[in-house]
């Protein structure tokens, strides 16, 4: 007989297989939850933060969701393609599947329980749907996050779900219905400037004059023109 082929891992999870790149439990009460993909108008961070919440077992507004930030985020790569929730949702499902797995496995060590009587109700640790007085941020200093994925974790089923398909505020509307920063477009920066290109009219024109000063006039600051042509 030939031993069974190792779980095989989602391809962003294998790219980025430290749990705690994915999920930390650094806030009292919240969970720090990260994904490299962004938000551009598709309603994807509320999904994430939905697929997150299922597999954790926990509230969706005690979610502290990191996006985007190429420093503390997992590399996915871009965001675009219709391609958040087949990648990274399916690798950050799996991630907070083991997260949970780990933190059940060292409630059943600390209380000397069984690890199939013991379950995860809002991040607190029941015992036969019972309290035990420990939840995921009392247990956090004893779990090692530093550790890789091993795609042993099941996921949960369909019929075991209780916020993912159900209808959840959208995370970033707020933003855009009352004019809030919503897109890289809307960052301002102290003494930004934006480039514009002023091209020929026509194919082979060639410029003749440039009023420079009246462009600086204008700008109402320091500024460089370049000029090719």
């Amino acid at each position: 007989m030939s031993a069974s082929a190792a779980p095989q891992l989602p391809g962003m999870l294998r790219d980025n297989p430290r749990l705690d790149q994915w999920v930390r439990f650094d806030t009292q009460g919240r969970v720090t939850v990260s994904t490299g993909r962004v938000e551009i108008g598709q309603g994807v961070l509320t999904a994430m933060r939905q697929i997150a919440a299922e597999e954790l077992d926990i509230s969706p507004d005690r979610i502290l969701l990191q996006t985007g930030d190429t420093e503390l985020t997992p590399n996915e790569g871009y965001t675009a393609g219709s391609q958040s929730i087949q990648f990274g949702g399916v690798a950050l499902r799996q991630a907070c599947a083991e997260v949970r797995l780990l933190f059940l496995d060292r409630a059943a060590a600390q209380l000397g329980h069984q690890r199939d009587a013991l379950s995860v109700e809002n991040g607190a640790i029941l015992h036969k749907g019972q309290s035990t007085g420990q939840d995921y941020w009392s247990l956090a200093a004893s779990v090692d996050l530093q550790g890789e994925a091993t795609g042993g974790a099941p996921i949960k089923q369909a019929s075991q779900h209780r916020v993912v398909g159900q209808n959840l505020p959208r995370t970033d509307l707020a933003d855009k219905v009352f004019g809030g920063p919503a897109f890289l477009h809307d960052v301002a920066l102290d003494g930004m400037l934006h480039a514009r290109v002023v091209r020929q009219p026509r194919r082979g024109a060639t410029i003749r004059a440039i009023d420079e000063a009246a462009i600086r006039r204008a700008a109402r600051g320091p500024i460089e023109i370049v000029r090719d042509g």
